[in-house]
């Protein structure tokens, strides 16, 4: 690609391959990776930058969100994905270093003759954190329903479900991009939309999609102005201190009725 002039590459790679790629020694042009890689793994002035729709990092930001609500002690649910299990395990190494405790931290299976022992397990918490897949949340939500908040990632979002579907949600909180729960946003506005639903999943790697080509277009032009903190489509980005990662701060939402909303973190 840089023998036939590219001026800017676009990798959508595994973690495996990106981390290939940050080590290769090939990087010449400034390229734009869209997964995450370790900074420890990135060369010294490499023109190596990643973009991803990491669920590590919402964890992190709802660990913050909980945080500046003055909460301490927090209950985590994790399900049993190898995904889940790693949402859990950033949230909670965000959450004790900034002085968070965890209340319990219990593993919650598909079984649910186990469910009715939840309540009693996360009774002292003042949030409650969930990471497990939109079903599964849906299974256990009334069993937590403690009057504590409860917390997710856009995990808990599939916009594929009815309002009714949704019934179990209610005043359940998350973080997701604004592409999702702020359609009428001038900035979100301003971009098609698919003219055929294609899921939450899809729905996500189009507007990634956008926002990525926006930062691809300031890296080929050298514009240091497209750089700066952007209003994207998938949340406001930043370059990270390291000055290799491209961080997304998330907008804050909750169920109501079925329906995700914005909202900002002093409504909730």
């Amino acid at each position: 690609a840089t023998a036939a002039g590219a001026r800017c590459i676009v990798a959508g790679l595994t973690r495996d391959a990106a981390t290939a790629l940050a080590t290769s020694g090939a990087v010449a042009v400034p390229t734009l990776v869209l997964n995450r890689v370790e900074p420890a793994q990135i060369p010294a002035l490499a023109p190596f930058y990643t973009f991803s729709l990491s669920l590590d990092d919402e964890a992190r930001q709802v660990a913050r969100l909980i945080a500046s609500q003055g909460m301490r002690r927090v209950a985590l649910l994790a399900g049993p994905s190898a995904l889940s299990k790693r949402v859990g395990d950033a949230f909670q190494q965000e959450w004790i270093a900034r002085g968070g405790e965890i209340a319990a931290r219990l593993e919650i299976g598909r079984d649910p003759a186990q469910f009715p022992k939840l309540r009693a397990s996360v009774q002292t918490a003042d949030a409650i954190f969930i990471a497990a897949e939109p079903a599964l949340i849906r299974q256990v939500r009334p069993y937590v329903a403690t009057g504590a908040p409860t917390f997710a990632t856009s995990q808990v979002y599939d916009n594929r479900s009815t309002p009714g579907a949704n019934v179990d949600l209610q005043d359940m909180h998350f973080v997701d991009m604004p592409w999702m729960v702020e359609p009428g946003d001038p900035t979100v506005a301003a971009y098609p939309r698919n003219s055929k639903p294609i899921g939450a999943d899809l729905d996500r790697l189009y507007a990634l999609g956008i926002d990525a080509y926006r930062l691809a277009y300031a890296l080929a032009t050298k514009e240091k102005s497209g750089l700066q903190p952007l209003d994207g489509v998938t949340g406001r980005i930043t370059l990270a201190d390291d000055g290799y990662e491209f961080l997304r701060e998330l907008t804050p939402a909750y169920f109501d009725q079925g329906h995700a909303l914005a909202a900002t973190p002093t409504a909730q």
